[in-house]
C-alpha cells in the first residue's frame, strides 16, 4: 500500500512536467528573429511557403530571385508590403500571378532583388497580408534569407591610388556670347518684321484729290499764250498741245478717255450731252465739233493757218472751259445777287488770255473761214487718227 501511492504521484508529476514542457515549446521566444515564422507555416486560413537560392558566388549587382507562394481560401487576396526592411535589397522587379482552384487560391510572387554593395547581407522577414472577405486581414510572416556578395574587384587587392596633382586648366566651348548674339538678332529681326507688318496694316494716308480739270486746262492753254509757238512758226506744236488740252478736258468733264480716242468718237460722246445735262449758254455741239475738225485739220495737213486765226482758235478754247467746267454750288444770296447785276439780253462773251488781244467776231466759224471747216470736214474724216 505504501509502495502504490508514491508511484501514483510519480506518475501524477511526470504529466504535470510533460504539460509544461509542451506549453513551454510552443510559446514563442520574442526576442529570437527565427522564431517570427518558418517556412510552411499555417495560419488559421492561409499558407505561406517560399524559395531562395542564393549563389555561392553572387557578385555586386546580380539578380537575387526569391519566390513566395500562398495558399488562401477563396474570396480572399494576398498582398506584399510596399517597401522592404533592408533598403541593400534593391527590388528589381516583382510579378505576381493567382491561381484559382475548387476550394482555394495559389498567389505566386516572384521577387528579383540587387544588392550593390558586397559583404554578407540578410533580408528580415516581412509580412504577407491576406485580405479576407469580410474586411479582417491575416498576417503571414516570411524567413528571413541571407546573401554573400562579392566585389568585383581582384580578391584581396586594394588599388592604390596615384598621389595628387596640382588642378590643371581646362578649356571648355562657351557659347554663352553666340546664344545671346542669336537672341538679340532674332529679337531685331522680329521687330522688324512686325514693324513693316504694323505698318503695312495701317491705312494709308488718302490721296490728294485730283485738280479740277478746267483747272489743268486752263493751266495748259496759258502756256501757249505768249505766242512763242507762232513767232517761231511751230504752227503743228501749238495746234496739238491746244487740242491735247482740250480733249483731256473734255473726257474729264464728260466721263470719257478724251488723250485716247479719235475725234469721231469724241463727237459721239459729246452728242448725248445735249439730250443729257445739255449745253450752257453760248456754246453749242456744233461750236465744239467746228473747233475739234479744223485743229485735225490744221495737224493731218500741209496747211499753214494765219496767226489771226491761231490766236481766235486759243481764245476759243478758253471760253469752251469757262463756259462748260462744273461749278461750285453757290449760297441763294449769291444767287440773288447774281440775278440782279445780269441784264436781260446780254450773251457770255469769251474769255481772252492774258496778253492777248481782243477778237474781231467771237464767233467760231465766221464767213472768212467758211471754205476750211469744209476742207476740215472732208478731210478729217479720211486721215483721223489717235492723238
Amino acid at each position: 500500500m505504501s509502495l502504490r501511492i508514491p508511484l501514483a504521484m510519480l506518475v501524477v508529476l511526470s504529466c504535470f512536467g510533460l504539460r509544461l514542457a509542451t506549453a513551454h515549446a510552443t510559446t514563442p521566444d520574442a526576442g529570437a528573429p527565427e522564431a517570427a515564422a518558418e517556412v510552411g507555416a499555417q495560419a488559421s486560413n492561409a499558407t505561406l511557403s517560399q524559395n531562395f537560392n542564393a549563389p555561392e558566388s553572387a557578385a555586386v549587382g546580380d539578380r537575387l530571385a526569391l519566390t513566395l507562394e500562398v495558399r488562401h481560401p477563396l474570396n480572399t487576396t494576398a498582398h506584399l508590403p510596399e517597401a522592404f526592411p533592408n533598403p541593400r535589397w534593391e527590388v528589381a522587379s516583382r510579378e505576381h500571378q493567382s491561381l484559382q482552384g475548387e476550394a482555394d487560391i495559389t498567389t505566386t510572387f516572384n521577387l528579383v532583388f540587387q544588392i550593390f554593395r558586397p559583404g554578407e547581407t540578410t533580408l528580415p522577414a516581412f509580412d504577407v497580408t491576406v485580405l479576407q472577405a469580410d474586411g479582417s486581414v491575416e498576417k503571414l510572416a516570411t524567413e528571413p534569407v541571407s546573401a554573400k556578395v562579392l566585389s568585383v574587384l581582384p580578391g584581396g587587392d586594394t588599388p592604390e591610388l596615384a598621389a595628387p596633382r596640382n588642378p590643371v586648366a581646362v578649356w571648355t566651348d562657351d557659347y554663352t556670347i553666340l546664344w545671346v548674339g542669336g537672341g538679340l538678332l532674332a529679337l531685331l529681326i522680329a521687330g522688324g518684321v512686325g514693324f513693316f507688318i504694323n505698318r503695312r496694316n495701317q491705312p494709308e494716308a488718302p490721296a490728294p484729290p485730283p485738280r479740277p480739270a478746267h483747272l489743268v486746262a486752263l493751266e495748259k492753254l496759258s502756256a501757249l499764250t505768249p505766242g512763242d509757238l507762232l513767232d517761231s512758226g511751230d504752227y503743228m506744236v501749238f495746234y496739238v498741245r491746244m487740242s491735247e488740252a482740250i480733249r483731256e478736258y473734255l473726257g474729264r468733264r464728260y466721263h470719257f478717255r478724251g488723250t485716247e480716242l479719235t475725234t469721231t468718237e469724241i463727237l459721239g460722246h459729246l452728242g448725248a450731252v445735249e439730250s443729257g445735262e445739255g449745253w450752257p449758254k453760248g456754246i453749242s455741239y456744233e461750236d465744239v465739233r467746228d473747233w475739234l475738225n479744223y485743229c485735225d485739220l490744221i495737224k493731218f495737213s500741209d496747211m499753214t493757218p494765219a496767226r489771226e486765226r491761231s490766236e481766235q482758235l486759243l481764245r476759243q478754247a478758253f471760253s469752251m472751259v469757262e463756259l462748260t467746267h462744273v461749278r461750285a454750288p453757290q449760297s441763294d444770296a449769291q444767287a440773288d445777287v447774281d440775278a440782279t447785276t445780269e441784264q436781260p439780253g446780254d450773251a457770255p462773251t469769251e474769255v481772252a488770255p492774258r496778253g492777248a488781244e481782243a477778237p474781231e467776231s467771237p464767233a467760231i466759224d465766221d464767213a472768212s473761214d467758211d471754205s476750211a471747216d469744209a476742207a476740215s470736214d472732208d478731210s478729217t474724216d479720211a486721215r483721223e487718227e489717235k492723238p
